[in-house]
């Protein structure tokens, strides 16, 4: 896995609007807007897809993982975890007609797709409904959510791509 920073902020790439909480008792834990940057973003090159990561604060991260190669209709997943426990959570989105991806629960977001030196890629995504990740410990069984991670309707955000090693926009 390569794991590369922006060498330099460019400007806005959108706006996450957010909140974290404690899945059992549904105590906010913690929640911002944030304006989005280049800076802001990390993408990690796996196997055959990319994962971009946002630091959320307070331990959490959100990340979406998309599969450059992929032909046919787009399906990607949207997680989040902790970095100082060992946690997971994975929304998966399907495609129901080009520029739209739902997941199961009705969650729903707008997409589009830029050709990339890496292949077609998910180049903006629109929030259309809130969209809930639910943390859970990984060495629980059964895996009961522990928080919750909201992205709220509107949060928007042009990602930015890996192009030899560096992240830039397109």
């Amino acid at each position: 896995m390569t794991k590369s920073k922006a060498a330099d902020g460019a400007g806005s790439i959108g706006t996450l609007n957010y909140a974290i909480f404690d899945h059992v008792t549904g105590q906010l834990i913690f929640s911002d807007r944030k304006a989005l940057t280049i800076d802001d973003i990390e993408i990690s090159l796996l196997k055959t897809s990319f994962k971009k990561t946002i630091e959320l604060g307070n331990h959490f991260s959100f990340s979406f993982a998309d599969s450059a190669t992929r032909s046919g209709p787009k399906c990607f997943g949207l997680s989040s975890r902790r970095d100082d426990v060992r946690s997971f959570a994975w929304v998966w989105f399907e495609e129901d007609y080009p520029g739209h991806a739902k997941h199961r629960d009705l969650s729903e977001l707008h997409f589009d797709t830029k050709n990339t030196p890496n292949g077609n890629e998910i180049h903006c995504m629109e929030f259309l409904t809130d969209v809930s990740i639910e943390v859970s410990r990984l060495n629980e069984t059964p895996h009961t959510p522990e928080w919750r991670v909201e992205i709220y309707k509107g949060s928007m955000m042009v990602w930015p791509v890996l192009v030899d090693g560096e992240v830039q926009s397109l």
